[in-house]
């Protein structure tokens, strides 16, 4: 199994611009599909394999722990079968990933209080490894994480200083070497020759113009001074910082152990809760004086709509009253309706009546018609007649030679004269007495049908 190059640093605190050089020199990450992709929060890539950033991720889940947690891991977390299975997924992804690499690394900040574990991993493996620490003021990775995260900056510098104090405790008498985000920033290629001289990999002058295209000095958004620090911390993570070199590369100190760090962080959370609890003073005060306003505001629209509905009830009694007279209206209207009705259903029964007798007046002038059908058939018939034809020359001698002026009696010999040759004459009906009775009854008939 090859070297093992483990990069050490709090999140914000140039990790990620470290890992990029330690590739540049030729330090294997891993296959570019396996590295975490870029975000917003990091545009230039985090440089970390996505494998161990996940596995890191579920044992902090599993002690009930996250990245931000200033509480440490629980007593013989190591032994947590959990714990000891993700050893063994690591040992696995580590084997499968960088077994022919003569040189790889690996960050990820996690790793800091991790580091047991990967203590335990190496010996398994039988692997060398070198620490790379990089360091930045906590005051700016509490910017930045204020930034990012929403964290408090104090809290932020708690939570750099127990990460520190993680590596100091699990990597003494380690290979280490200690660098200064600023430094990486301002003096790159010095900073890259000094990493090759400690990793043992080449470097050149091609290799120097690429760290140097690759380090991005605007993307640096805080430059903090060791007083403006002191502003923001208790004195022991301020020293911490400021004598961080000398301690990393020193013996174990007392003052920044674990137990220390214990009552430390009692001391951070205590702060933290008075300030907590100072902010919710505030806001529950600022919620009253809302609730008041906001009962104000409801007593006003209470009031308000009482009179609105007081109003409306006015209203409604008028409305009532109205609609009263209308249905005694109605009612009215209704009698009116059913006298009416009465006074129809009584038209109605006598058109009945009528109707009937006039079906009857109907029938008999049927009859009558029928008798003076056959009256008048009976007359045309008689008209033909010797008896009457002698009655019809008798009545005309009467009324044309007789009675007649000259005129008649010339009509009177031509109608005879016609007689005699059997000629038909066109007045003959004039001085007929049958004809002149079926005219008189052909003339009612179409009287009374007119009628």
């Amino acid at each position: 199994m090859g070297k093992a190059i483990c990069v050490l640093g709090m999140h914000r605190s140039g990790t990620s611009m470290l890992m990029k050089t330690l590739n540049n020199l030729g330090v294997y990450l891993g296959k570019d599909e396996d590295m975490l992709a870029i975000a917003d929060d990091n545009p230039e890539g985090f440089w970390e394999h996505r494998g161990i950033v996940e596995i890191h991720e579920n044992i902090l889940s599993e002690l009930n722990r996250r990245w931000d947690s200033l509480t440490p891991l629980p007593k013989n977390w190591l032994n947590n079968p959990r714990v000891q299975q993700y050893k063994l997924d690591l040992i696995e992804l580590i084997k499968r990933e960088f077994k022919n690499v003569s040189v790889w690394g690996f960050k990820d900040p996690r790793t800091c209080i991790l580091i047991p574990l990967w203590n335990e991993i190496y010996e398994v493996l039988e692997m060398e490894v070198s620490y790379i620490i990089i360091l930045r003021n906590p005051l700016d990775i509490a910017n930045s994480l204020n930034k990012r995260n929403d964290i408090n900056k104090q809290y932020g510098i708690a939570l750099w200083y127990y990460y520190m104090i993680n590596i100091m405790e699990y990597t003494r008498g380690c290979n280490k070497l200690v660098l200064h985000y600023d430094s990486i920033l301002e003096e790159t290629i010095n900073s890259a020759r000094i990493i090759a001289s400690y990793t043992g990999l080449e470097i050149n002058s091609e290799i120097e113009m690429k760290i140097r295209e690759s380090i991005k000095p605007e993307l640096r958004h805080s430059k903090s001074t060791f007083n403006e620090l002191s502003l923001y911390t208790e004195e022991r993570a301020a020293l911490l910082y400021k004598n961080s070199k000398d301690i990393f590369e020193s013996e174990y100190t007392e003052i920044h152990s674990i137990e220390n760090y214990n009552f430390y962080t009692r001391l951070v959370q205590l702060e933290e809760l008075d300030k907590q609890y100072l902010t919710n003073v505030q806001i529950i005060n600022k919620l009253n004086y809302s609730l008041a306003e906001a009962s104000q505001v409801a007593r006003n629209e209470i009031d308000r709509k009482n009179i609105e509905i007081g109003q409306k009830n006015i209203e409604i009694k008028e409305k009532n009253g109205k609609i009263e007279l209308m249905n005694s209206e109605i009612e009215l209207k209704n009698s009116e309706i059913e006298h009416k009705n009465f006074e129809i259903e009584k038209i109605r029964k006598v058109i009945e009546l009528n109707k009937h007798e006039t079906e009857q007046i109907i029938d008999a002038m049927q009859n009558m018609q029928n008798i003076v059908d056959r009256a008048e058939a009976q007359s045309i018939l008689l008209a033909h007649t010797k008896l009457f034809k002698c009655v019809h020359l008798i009545y005309r001698l009467k009324h044309q030679l007789i009675k007649g002026n000259i005129k008649a009696k010339r009509e009177f010999f031509s109608w005879l004269f016609k007689r005699f040759n059997k000629q038909e004459y066109i007045k003959d009906r004039q001085y007929n007495p049958i004809y002149q009775i079926t005219d008189i009854l052909e003339s009612n008939k179409i009287i009374e049908l007119n009628d």
